[in-house]
């Protein structure tokens, strides 16, 4: 698009001003463009920092702390890691209270499937039971009795995994 402006007649002061605004829009622009790239470089180096600590005793996290995606805890023996993508209290929204959003990573090994019994149609499942499904540990997080399609990958309101 061609603008036809009379640049002559521009005193200083506005000429200053254009062209700190021509600088902003340029660098606005570079910013959107390369936004999406950085986010996801961030998140990759996020992930990789994540995943070498170790797990942190509940015990050593204030009740005002919060532990991020990816990141691991240690509750009673057990290790959860969180697989919410968003920042969660343990002492607020732990798996007791927010199954959905950690996954008991003992479970998550090879085999630990093989010590579950396996999802069946028909059952009145509790809240907490552990089953396997394809190869795959679940937790029931609202009691309910099974149904053909109600499988635990088609329900997650159900079924989170474990």
């Amino acid at each position: 698009m061609a603008v036809d402006l009379d640049l002559a007649g521009i005193s200083e002061a506005d000429w200053g001003d254009f062209y700190a605004a021509v600088l902003r829009e340029q660098q606005r622009r570079l910013l959107l463009a390369t936004a999406a790239q950085q986010a996801e470089t961030l998140a990759a180096q996020y992930a990789a920092a994540v995943e070498t600590q170790p797990a942190r005793q509940l015990a050593d996290i204030p009740t005002t702390g919060a532990v991020g995606p990816g990141e691991k805890i240690i509750i009673d023996g057990i290790t959860w890691e969180n697989i919410s993508g968003a920042w969660l209290s343990p002492h607020t929204a732990g798996p007791d209270v927010y199954p959905l959003g950690w996954r008991n990573t003992a479970l998550a090994q090879p085999g630990a499937a093989d010590t579950y019994p396996a999802w069946t149609v028909g059952v009145a499942y509790t809240t907490g039971t552990l089953v396997t499904y394809q190869g795959t540990v679940y937790r029931c997080v609202i009691a309910h009795t099974s149904q053909a399609d109600w499988t635990p990958p088609a329900v997650p309101a159900l079924w989170t995994i474990a």
